[in-house]
């Protein structure tokens, strides 16, 4: 399961990258551009194969990321905190409280990250069909432009159906 995290979020990774290039403009570009990808994150996957204790501290990693960007966007629809340096850091902190965690505790940080990471996905899939949550690119476009997001009612939907499925796939 960590290695194919590994795998998507390296090749994930290459196609952002190249997107900011002018590579992919072109089809030959954009064919080499998605190999290239496929082909960088492989050998992400294969080193977190190789190597599984840092396959774990990524885990941790990410899954502090995304328990940051969930923690901001709750002070942000809450409080109104509508500030991008803390958005950064507090994803950063929990980025790194999350690596800790997984080299100290790496069953347990395992299942909870997995757990999580599932879950946060799961809902924020949901949100960008039906609205209500806005996504994590336009929380920062709003906050450099200095414009609050809004959310709505349907934003603490969201947080109970990532609530109740993390809880779930953690009993389960």
């Amino acid at each position: 399961m960590v290695t194919s995290i590994a795998f998507v979020f390296g090749t994930l990774i290459m196609i952002i990258i190249f997107s900011l290039t002018t590579w992919m403009n072109s089809t030959g570009g954009l064919v080499g551009c998605i190999l290239g990808s496929l082909a960088v994150g492989s050998l992400i996957g294969y080193f977190v194969y190789r190597m599984i204790w840092l396959g774990v501290g990524v885990l941790g990693v990410v899954g502090g990321y995304f328990l940051g960007t969930l923690l901001y966007s709750l002070a942000l629809a809450l409080l109104g905190w509508s500030s991008l340096w803390a958005m950064v850091l507090i994803t950063i902190v929990c980025s790194v409280i999350g690596g800790y965690l997984a080299f100290k505790f790496p069953q347990s940080i395992t299942v909870i990250s997995t757990s999580g990471i599932g879950s946060y996905a799961f809902m924020r899939g949901w949100s960008y069909f039906f609205h209500g949550y806005p996504s994590e690119s336009q929380i920062i476009e709003d906050l450099k432009n200095s414009i609050t997001p809004q959310f709505t009612w349907v934003f603490y939907v969201y947080i109970g159906i990532f609530i109740v499925c993390w809880a779930g796939s953690l009993w389960w």
